[in-house]
């Protein structure tokens, strides 16, 4: 597969073509590669892989170096590229806003949002996919930022309309309820709550926090593993999930098998 992207990069890359999808077919797992010009919706294009039942394996774009893309685990390179769209503008949005912000690594916070965004094309089925990628962009801008919280849910009303905004609020954790009762129990009774809209990108940027633990350290990782598996077991036993909800807390699930098994394996070294 790695030689035959190769090969349709070296032919194609002639400034006509934004991106390449590669999908393939989970019965046969017979693979796909699918070019999509600048002048077409790459959102109408991985809506149509969905609604087929087939599965997107990765997303190349032709403006970044490839070598550098098939580095990456399963890449999803789909950072607008566009200008004067909605997706475009929801990206420079929550830039500005998250602008000066790091992660625990020291990257951009910009990085976080971009990725939740990508593990929604990757993952949510949904006939109104762009409102949810930008919500995925925007799901942060109202709690994690300076500014006032009313001023940047205006704003996002303003720019993006009433679905947007309200699915960025209900994403936006309350403080001072937090406060009252701890942050695991608030988020319990949340993920249950939330619209399925909402825990798609909930579960989204649960997946993308999950992967980015490796740049944490170790008091702040084991208490985010011993959160999230107390509310996924909550979530789980007390809400029915969609076939794509189910996939998304599985890859979690998976993840944080991983970093128990590390850390059983560093103990055993101690002992």
């Amino acid at each position: 597969m790695k030689r035959k992207i190769l090969k349709t990069f070296k032919e194609n890359s002639n400034g006509i073509y934004s991106h390449l999808i590669v999908y393939y077919d989970s019965n046969d797992y017979e693979y796909y590669l699918e070019n999509i010009r600048y002048d077409e919706d790459i959102y109408d294009y991985i809506k149509d892989i969905h609604n087929r039942n087939l599965s997107i394996s990765s997303i190349y774009n032709y403006n970044l170096d490839l070598d550098k893309q098939l580095i990456e685990d399963n890449p999803m390179n789909i950072e607008p590229i566009i200008e004067n769209n909605k997706i475009y503008e929801a990206y420079m949005f929550a830039k500005e806003i998250h602008a000066n912000q790091t992660r625990k690594d020291g990257t951009p916070y910009i990085n976080h949002p971009i990725r939740v965004a990508e593990n929604i094309t990757k993952y949510i089925k949904s006939d109104d996919l762009k409102t949810l990628v930008i919500a995925g962009y925007l799901h942060d801008t109202i709690e994690d930022s300076k500014y006032d919280k009313d001023i940047i849910y205006t704003k996002i009303l303003d720019k993006f309309g009433c679905k947007v905004a309200s699915i960025v609020m209900e994403l936006t954790n309350d403080k001072q309820t937090i406060k009252k009762i701890g942050k695991t129990k608030y988020l319990k009774k949340k993920f249950i709550e939330l619209s399925s809209d909402a825990l798609n990108i909930k579960l989204c940027d649960r997946l993308d926090n999950i992967r980015d633990l490796i740049n944490a350290d170790e008091i702040f990782r084991k208490k985010y593993i011993n959160e999230t598996l107390e509310i996924l077991e909550y979530l789980i036993n007390n809400r029915e999930l969609t076939k794509e909800q189910l996939i998304i807390t599985s890859n979690i699930y998976e993840i944080l098998g991983e970093y128990i098994k590390s850390e059983i394996k560093i103990l055993k070294k101690t002992i």
